[in-house]
């Protein structure tokens, strides 16, 4: 992902804070890691014998 001016994102971090804010700034909210668990039906930590 580039940033216009600015070249490429430096992190994955700085990819994933601009999506927020775009998201954001369309009126969404960003599910939380729990709600994310839920909606890709995935485990939880506490579920996963490692």
């Amino acid at each position: 992902m580039t940033f216009g001016n600015e070249g490429k994102a430096k992190s994955n971090g700085e990819q994933v804070e601009k999506m927020i804010r775009i998201g954001r700034e369309l009126g969404l909210e960003p599910a939380t890691p729990d709600e994310a668990r839920t909606i890709l039906g995935l485990k939880g930590l506490d579920q996963v014998k490692y």
